[in-house]
């Protein structure tokens, strides 16, 4: 056929379209991230780039080398990607449409705060909500008032998904730019 008469020619036009791909999920990751350092009380909520983030309160547990605090946190999807604004506890109601509209059940994540009796500095460990669309990232950067308030670190990296699908379009390309032609 075409494309194996031709294998190298088309293993670079896919390989030369893998590379758009991953070039504009770079350039829209680095354009248009967002971060913001937040403090939410229980039960508070923000918005930031899309996703709506409630803090539910605190998971501490005890591990055989270090303590863990985890922040339980719900994140859902909300239809105004531009905004972050934050607001009083949640009231359990519809967070976009009209209030009949019932919300999809959030993701919960939760990022921690790893204490080693060895060290003096906790180790965050971050929480990621990934999709086509963006990338969610969550860190617990401290914890107030009992575990009642936390300190958060939101990230926001959009079309991240792009540069891997990128690269495996460019993996691929390579397989049938190589691929032996049979003879006949």
């Amino acid at each position: 056929g075409l494309i194996s008469s031709n294998r190298q020619r088309y293993g670079g036009y896919l390989t030369h379209l893998g590379l758009a791909v991953a070039v504009v999920g770079i350039i829209a990751s680095m354009s248009h991230r967002t971060e913001v350092e937040l403090a939410l009380a229980a039960g508070e909520r923000v918005e930031i780039s899309g996703y709506t983030i409630r803090y539910d309160g605190l998971i501490p547990r005890r591990a055989p080398d270090r303590l863990v605090v985890a922040a339980h946190l719900s994140v859902w999807h909300t239809p105004n990607p531009n905004a972050v604004s934050g607001s009083g506890p949640s009231t359990g109601q519809a967070m976009a449409g009209s209030q009949t509209d019932a919300p999809p059940p959030p993701a919960v994540l939760t990022p921690s705060l790893n204490f080693f009796p060895q060290d003096r500095a906790p180790v965050a460990t971050p929480a990621v909500r990934s999709s086509w669309r963006a990338d969610l990232y969550l860190v617990l950067m401290g914890v107030e008032a009992g575990g009642r308030r936390v300190i958060l670190k939101a990230i926001v990296n959009p079309l991240v998904s792009w540069i891997w699908t990128g690269g495996v379009i460019m993996v691929a390309a390579g397989a049938v730019a190589l691929w032996p032609t049979v003879k006949g």
